[in-house]
């Protein structure tokens, strides 16, 4: 019994590590160009640990009408109904922030439907990140296709009831990457390095560092400056 529990995990782990290729519609950016990070490989490391811990959790608050109930063991068992108009407050791992979501979905296991879409209003850079990501790629109503709501491994539960509501989610994905982060592996591909690609790849102006402005340029009055491409 012990050695089929272990063979399960194994199987769990490469599967996750590997992406699930039946399944995966993310691009690969291993490839894209690589990046210049003006921090400390040691200070990246700490910080990319500590997102890696918070990206295990998720906790968020509904406010808006609706009514809705989703449990989910992964993506493999879950059920749920219901449709939710209205604000979020709360986190999904390093996002945090304040946005509108609409949220309609029905379904069993990977028969699911799943047609949230969010518009974030007030956050942290990770929030407004995620947000483009959706934009910029193709995004499936069938719920087992689509990762930038909800992953595919995560656990947990969501209940609105006319005007309020919660949503809290382990991330059981995220764990594995937060344990192998610790000799760093990334299999989620957000560490600092892979995420700057990955935004390079989809919005290479938001990626691309800002150029300081000479001091001849700073001592310029401002309507001269726009003459020497600042």
């Amino acid at each position: 019994m012990r050695k089929l529990v272990l063979l399960a995990m194994c199987v769990f782990i490469v599967s996750m590590c590997l992406g699930c290729e039946a399944f995966k519609l993310r691009k690969d950016y291993s490839k894209v160009q690589d990046v210049k990070i003006d921090k400390s490989p040691l200070a990246r490391y700490f910080e990319d640990r500590f997102l890696d811990f918070w990206d295990i959790f998720g906790l968020k608050f509904h406010m808006g009408t609706g009514l809705l109930v989703n449990g989910r063991a992964t993506k493999f068992a879950q059920a749920g109904f219901g449709f939710v108009d209205g604000d979020k407050l709360g986190f999904k791992g390093r996002e945090l922030g304040y946005w509108y979501e609409w949220r309609g979905e029905v379904g069993v296991s990977v028969f699911y439907i799943n047609t949230a879409k969010k518009d974030p209003i007030v956050g942290n850079k990770f929030l407004f990140e995620a947000a483009r990501e959706a934009e910029t790629e193709e995004v499936s109503d069938i719920d087992i296709f689509r990762d930038d709501d909800r992953d595919r491994w995560d656990i947990g539960f969501t209940v609105h009831a006319l005007f309020i509501g919660i949503d809290f989610e382990f991330r059981l994905k995220e764990f594995f990457d937060f344990l192998l982060g610790i000799v760093t592996l990334d299999m989620s591909k957000d560490d600092t390095k892979n995420r700057l690609r990955r935004m390079q790849a989809t919005s290479p102006e938001l990626a691309a560092p800002r150029r300081a402005m000479p001091p001849e340029v700073l001592q310029s009055p401002p309507h001269m400056r726009g003459a020497s491409g600042y």
